[in-house]
């Protein structure tokens, strides 16, 4: 389980959409680690964590995740990632 201090600066920084940070921050955390967040956090937040993720990294935990999480309906999904994408590519 994440310790709540960070998963309250992760969330931050999510909410900020400061992806950098977060991907400098948190992308070496074991598979464990993240599957209680993901279960944790809001339904949208679930691609922004995937995103800042190594496609490595990724790819496991959407593994292990339970099915009822794995079966997001993909337009949310195709919807948070062009958000995402829009947002980096005008932080520049």
């Amino acid at each position: 389980m994440i310790a709540p201090p960070i998963m309250r600066d992760l969330e931050r920084l999510i909410r900020e959409k400061r992806w950098t940070d977060c991907a400098t921050r948190f992308p070496n955390w074991p598979r464990q680690t993240w599957l209680p967040f993901l279960i944790e956090v809001p339904d949208v937040e679930d691609v922004a964590i995937f995103r800042i993720l190594p496609r490595e990294s990724a790819g496991q935990v959407f593994a292990y995740l339970p099915l009822d999480h794995q079966e997001k309906p993909d337009s949310l999904l195709v919807q948070r990632s062009n958000a995402i994408r829009s947002e980096r590519d005008d932080a520049g």
